[in-house]
């Protein structure tokens, strides 16, 4: 599940969101987070600051240190030569990073959406 909080123009005093959940079956959790992420960024039509919430320690530290670009200019290789794991989703979250936003950051603090994330997933998962 991903939730995007926004101010729009025309109404500047009012917060909208958007939530979106998806079921990726068999793959990773940085796998499914970066996909999240992608689909997220996907819906943002125009340059924004953004800043991204997540616990996922290794999707974190990549996106804090920004160690994706080093992997980009080494095609998609580690340091020791091994090949990175969803270089394609690092592909293109990085991309999409560098052109929907002005500004971003990323936080593994907790948000006040957190709670209402959690019952709203556990809803979505009975249906």
């Amino acid at each position: 599940m991903y939730l995007v909080e926004f101010i729009p123009d025309k109404h500047p005093d009012k917060f909208q969101t958007w939530q979106e959940y998806a079921e990726y079956g068999e793959t990773t959790e940085d796998a499914i987070i970066l996909s999240v992420l992608i689909k997220a960024l996907m819906r943002i039509t125009r340059p924004c600051e953004i800043r991204i919430f997540t616990k996922a320690k290794s999707v974190f530290s990549t996106l804090e240190s920004r160690r994706y670009n080093t992997w980009r200019d080494n095609n998609w290789l580690k340091g020791n030569g091994e090949a990175v794991k969803n270089a394609h989703l690092w592909d293109v979250a990085q991309n999409l990073l560098a052109s929907k936003s002005t500004e971003w950051t990323v936080t593994d603090e907790d948000h006040s959406y957190q709670e209402y994330m959690r019952s709203e997933l556990k809803k979505w998962q009975r249906a």
